[in-house]
């Protein structure tokens, strides 16, 4: 919201500025007009953004699932095969 905010203040102060020359009617209707389309492509760029970065993450995550997966199936054909007795460790003072 800061960012949107920031964007249409500047637009619309850069607008005014560059708009000014041509008279107050121009300013009047041009800066606001300026501002807001400025303000929705901001948006706009900003949810493309998001939406990127939650698929990439989302990708990530199914990623770590299946390495998971395949770290547990290991580990069980592991302790299946292993001729080794399983000890049991004790905690001192207890």
């Amino acid at each position: 919201m800061v960012v949107l905010l920031a964007v249409t203040l500047c637009t619309g102060l850069l607008a005014a500025c560059a708009l000014f020359p041509f008279g107050a009617w121009a300013v009047v209707i041009g800066a606001p007009l300026v501002a807001s389309s400025a303000t929705m492509l901001a948006g706009g760029l900003l949810a493309w953004r998001t939406i990127k970065r939650d698929r990439r993450r989302r990708a990530l995550e199914a990623q770590t699932g299946v390495m998971v997966a395949a770290l547990r199936d290991v580990t069980h054909q592991a302790e299946a095969m292993s001729p080794a007795p399983k000890v049991v460790q004790r905690r001192l003072g207890a």
